[in-house]
């Protein structure tokens, strides 16, 4: 009886420990949002998105790169190693001069392990409308 009760023992402490560890240790992103809508606005309005991300690792993240999929969308970022815990930006200009429907794709490049290939896209989408005098 005392045996099977050192046994059970073990297994529930074993069970508690693998339960608490992480399952991979790395960088990790997480970001507040992954798509922002702009809405309907008026041409030659501010353009400007902000999106705001955490470490929630256990390495430093490095962003090394952040690509707009045209030249309408002009992203700036976080270029120093983020240490676990820490938050950074990626700040996208979004040209408002061009009228017309807004749905552009930003691709965050990352040593983060939770994203497949250290991967993120974040979005935006909107309408830039001719102003109104």
């Amino acid at each position: 009886m005392k045996t099977l009760l050192f046994y059970l023992s073990l297994l529930l402490f074993v069970n508690i420990t693998l339960s608490q560890t992480p399952t991979e240790n790395g960088p990790s992103i997480v970001f507040d949002e992954l798509n922002h809508d702009y809405g309907v606005i008026d041409s030659a309005s501010n353009g400007v998105h902000i999106f705001k991300f955490k470490n929630e690792g256990t390495q430093d993240l490095i962003i090394s790169e952040v690509k707009s999929s045209c030249g309408c969308t002009v992203p700036e970022w976080t270029n120093i190693p983020i240490v676990p815990g820490q938050t950074g930006s990626i700040k996208v200009s979004y040209n408002t001069t061009k009228i017309g429907p807004i749905n552009k794709s930003i691709l965050v490049i990352t040593n983060a392990k939770n994203e497949e290939n250290g991967v993120v896209n974040l979005r935006i989408k909107g309408e830039v409308i001719r102003k109104k005098n």
